[in-house]
């Protein structure tokens, strides 16, 4: 049976029809801890929270509105994960914005951020 992964899907995908890596698996994975400083560790170690904005930060800075106006955001699954990966090791995570939005509301409440 041929693989049906997109041409453009890394080679090992391809090979092992594979959608999920870990660094068992991904021969591109790099372990970019090894090369961080003590000193750098030590001052990350120190951030006990993180506040972010949500236009151009946690979206793509755009806004799309239907003709019904209503508003509709992008937001990144990417950052979503970051911000989980944080909130597990302890920093906790903030939300500032100027505009009022229930879709912000409703990201926030996806995320854990109170």
């Amino acid at each position: 049976m041929p693989c049906r992964c997109p041409s453009y899907a890394r080679p090992f995908a391809r090979r092992r029809r594979l959608t999920a890596f870990t660094e068992t698996f991904d021969p591109f994975y790099r372990d970019y801890s090894v090369n961080i400083s003590p000193e750098f560790k030590a001052r990350a170690k120190a951030i006990k929270l993180l506040l972010l904005d949500v236009d151009g930060v946690m979206t793509d800075g755009r806004l799309y509105f239907n003709n019904q106006g209503d508003e509709f955001k992008s937001f990144s699954t990417l950052d979503g994960h970051g911000i989980k990966m944080l909130q597990k090791s302890g920093v906790k995570v903030g939300i500032i914005t100027g505009r009022t939005s229930n879709l912000v509301a409703k990201r926030a409440a996806d995320l854990g951020i109170t």
